[in-house]
This record gives C-alpha cells, structure tokens and sequence, in this order.
C-alpha cells in the first residue's frame, strides 16, 4: 500500500448541504477553456501590474497567491477557490515567462 496524506480541516463528506452541492456544480470546461482563463488573468494582472522584477518578487507573488487558494478551500469557498486556482496558475505562468533569462 501506499502512504496516504491527511489534510488539516473537516472532510470533504463532512460539509453541510453535500447533497444540494453535487447538483451546484460549475459545467465541466475542456482545457482550453481553462487556459483561455489563465492566459486572460495573466494579461489582466500583467497590464496592472506589469512583469516580475525578480525571481524573488515572483515567488512571493505565487506564494500569496497559494495562500489565498488554501485560504478558500479551508473555508469551502469552491467558487472562490476555483478563481484562485486561476490566479496561481496566472502567476506560475508569469515566473516561468518572467525569470526566463533572469
């Protein structure tokens, strides 16, 4: 067998309304339609924000990014959650882009 992990928070079956949620659910998106996301976030926070400066700063960036996601799914904010997971995937592209060459 394998080793299994077990995450802080209540399970998942726990949560109330588990039976309401499985009917809420978002429409399945095919993969380019979450790549069209994150390449959309990322040129939304590129015009805002402009590049990293440094391998660093980019870190730190995905960094807060992963923080808010876990932050929503302790919550079981899904939706929030979802957007978030757009956002670290936006700032993970933006390192591999931005610290290319650094």
């Amino acid at each position: 067998g394998g080793d299994t992990v077990t995450l802080p928070g209540p399970k998942y079956e726990d949560q109330p309304g588990e039976e309401a949620m499985r009917h809420a659910r978002p429409p399945v998106l095919n993969l380019m339609d979450y790549t069209a996301q994150i390449i959309t976030e990322y040129q939304r926070a590129r015009g805002k924000f402009g590049p990293f400066r440094s391998a660093h700063e980019g870190y730190a960036i995905l960094k807060e990014e992963v923080d808010e996601l876990w932050e929503d799914v302790k919550a079981n904010r899904l939706p929030e959650a979802r957007k978030e997971a757009i956002q670290v995937a936006a700032m993970a592209l933006a390192f591999m882009i931005e610290t290319n060459g650094m």
